[in-house]
């Protein structure tokens, strides 16, 4: 009998390679998904507001801006007017008059400034996240996955959650960033223009997303490569441009009817103090690299930078990049502020709307390398695998991040309540109704305090602005707060520093120092920022007992400002210090006609007169010294000393 031939094996079914974020996934269930990582947005959102009350014993921002915000919606709300102060002429004082709007909205439904502004930026965040996932489900229609794995990396983003929370205008600017690239993504003309319009009423940098669109438009239409090189025809997209003129004319407009200026006040009066202290490198090495290169995203940008390259390298091939709109708005956002006004500010709220175009880039960079791995059936397990690894390791990497952040806004907050809100409490409860206060720092002065403020930085006081940086800055100042009737001085200790006038209060020791100054016409004067640290490092010789150095340093300070009283009597201290009476008196005696009120001044001319002989002369001194500060213990010991001694009546 024959024997039939064995039947062929049937080799097995190759599975193809695919990366597990293209794997399927229902429309039900990611509703789910994308509901959790809402829930979970919020509730980082309550975690940072939690620590920040247990820690604080109550609400708070962690900038004064945004009592400026506050102080704006307030009387446009209650008064009808975009002035600082009511019955005063309206000012383009506000960045963001779209968000100063919706508050003074709100504001008419509850007066409760924290909860009003958290309302607000916690649904523009929320807002701005499902903007956010229905951008990644247009770019990547077969691969739900990883258009959720992108969404949980904004939605959890440490500094997103504490810029949401800030009382400021970012997470809206953000979700109207966001909007706009999702309507060029799905060619829609007029949704396009309405939210192009409303991101320059929300920040005038919004214009750099324009010419990212613009410019990535023009690329896609001269491409011969792309597929899609003219899905957009020049009569949509012009009609979306024309809208977003059109309401750019009415911002224009707006801003030149206040103050003169197309653009808000705050734009001069920042890019002259900042342009004036920053440099470009600490902006770039620093304060970019902080934001798109710290912990919480160390290992995306990896992917990130690969990304850009890629763009890069696909636009010189004429391949218009699907991304290159992304990478235009982080590198013109960046650039922009690098050439213009080379500072992130606090938090890198300035820098931070370029986030979410950062990590579409990331996570188009992630999917690229992914599949083109996915092609090498040896690597089939890793590819496999690689982005939810990636995933876990970002989650612990913002795992360790996020705490930190909470102690940020907690601390930042706790800063501005006992510093800002107190000094203008103080305010409020210590000085008449027609006191007028001037300040570098507007916010909760104004807010809180009651009193006319004169703003010493140029924000709603456009005249300043012209001199910030000058010569003549400090002598300009002097003249306008007397010629308002200032009576009164909230400042920093380092950067506008009243001199020859005496302390009122000082609500922390905590640095940055706070003083509240009494403000004298003809005598009190405001010192360069320079001489103030000049001073400031002099009394640190000083207290080492190196007071050649000190004089080194006082002379330079003498030099720029001779009518710093506490620059001639640290330089009376160090010749006493050095023995040489002879120039410390001539010094101190400068010291106490520029500021008669000085106890220490009084003081340190005792000591002189004690150590001369002049017994009657030195009693004199210590005298007036307790007489301008009855808590004066070095001058309370040494009188008591000189009346057990000698019995000096």
């Amino acid at each position: 009998m024959q024997r039939r031939p064995p039947l062929p094996r049937e080799e097995p079914e190759k599975r193809p390679c695919v990366p597990v974020f293209a794997a399927p996934l229902k429309r039900s269930h990611e509703t789910v998904v994308l509901g959790v990582i809402l829930l979970l947005c919020l509730a980082m959102c309550g975690w940072y507001l939690a620590d920040a009350w247990r820690l604080n014993h109550g609400l708070g921002f962690p900038l004064d801006d945004s009592w400026i915000h506050l102080t704006f919606a307030r009387n446009l709300a209650m008064h009808g007017s975009v002035a600082y102060y009511p019955g005063y002429p309206p000012v383009a004082g506000s960045t963001s008059p779209l968000y100063t709007g919706l508050l003074a909205a709100l504001y008419r439904i509850g007066h409760n400034e924290f909860v009003i502004s958290y309302l607000l930026g916690v649904a523009a965040f929320v807002a701005a996240t499902l903007l956010f996932h229905a951008l990644l489900r247009c770019e990547l229609p077969g691969e739900p996955w990883l258009a959720l794995a992108g969404t949980l990396l904004l939605a959890t983003q440490p500094r997103l959650v504490l810029i949401a929370l800030s009382g400021m205008e970012t997470t809206l600017f953000i979700a109207l960033i966001v909007g706009s690239l999702l309507a060029y993504r799905t060619r829609r003309a007029v949704s396009l223009g309405v939210c192009l319009g409303l991101l320059v009423w929300c920040r005038p940098d919004g214009l750099v997303l324009w010419l990212a669109i613009g410019t990535d438009w023009v690329v896609r239409l001269l491409s011969r490569r792309h597929p899609d090189a003219h899905r957009w025809p020049i009569r949509p997209m012009l009609t979306s441009f024309a809208i977003g003129i059109m309401l750019l004319g009415c911002y224009a407009l707006f801003n030149w009817a206040l103050s003169g200026s197309p653009l808000p006040t705050t734009f001069g009066a920042k890019g002259a103090y900042y342009r004036a202290t920053m440099t470009r490198e600490h902006f770039l090495l620093t304060e970019v690299a902080e934001t798109f290169g710290g912990r919480e995203l160390s290992m995306l940008w990896v992917f990130a930078v690969a990304g850009f390259i890629l763009v890069v390298w696909r636009t010189l091939e004429h391949s218009a990049p699907s991304r290159l709109v992304d990478a235009l708005f982080v590198l013109g956002l960046i650039g922009a502020y690098y050439l213009a006004l080379p500072f992130a500010h606090r938090f890198a709220r300035y820098i931070l709307p370029a986030l979410p175009s950062f990590l579409l880039v990331a996570v188009w960079a992630v999917r690229k390398v992914s599949w083109a791995l996915a092609k090498r059936e040896r690597l089939c397990v890793l590819v496999r695998w690689v982005p939810a690894v990636l995933l876990c390791a970002l989650l612990v990497q913002w795992g360790t991040s996020a705490p930190h952040f909470a102690d940020v806004y907690a601390y930042c907050c706790a800063y501005h309540k006992t510093h800002h809100v107190a000094a203008a409490r103080w305010i409020a409860a210590n000085t008449p109704t027609d006191a007028k206060v001037g300040t570098h720092d507007i916010g909760a002065v104004a807010f809180y305090g009651g009193r006319r403020v004169v703003d010493m930085a140029g924000i709603v006081s456009p005249e300043v602005v012209a001199h910030i940086g000058k010569p003549d800055f400090t002598s300009y100042l002097d003249d306008l707060l007397s010629r308002l009737g200032v009576t009164h001085t909230v400042t920093m200790g380092d950067w506008f520093v009243p001199a020859n006038s005496p302390v009122l209060f000082v609500p922390s020791p905590e640095p940055e120092v706070l003083f509240v100054h009494e403000f004298i016409p003809g005598v009190s004067h405001i010192e360069l920022p320079i001489v103030a640290s000049l001073n400031a490092r002099a009394g640190n010789l000083l207290d080492e007992g190196r007071s050649q150095e000190a004089l080194g340093l006082l002379a330079e300070a003498l030099r720029l400002d001779s009518r710093s009283s506490r620059a001639f009597l640290l330089a009376g201290v160090a010749h006493a210090m050095l023995s040489d009476d002879a120039r410390a008196q001539p010094l101190l005696d400068r010291s106490l006609e520029l500021f008669t009120g000085s106890a220490l001044t009084h003081f340190e001319l005792a000591r002189l007169h004690l150590r001369a002989g002049n017994l009657a002369e030195a009693v004199t001194r210590l005298r007036a010294s307790l007489v301008l500060d009855p808590s004066f213990e070095p001058a309370q010991r040494l009188l008591a000393e000189i009346s057990h001694g000698y019995a000096v009546n």
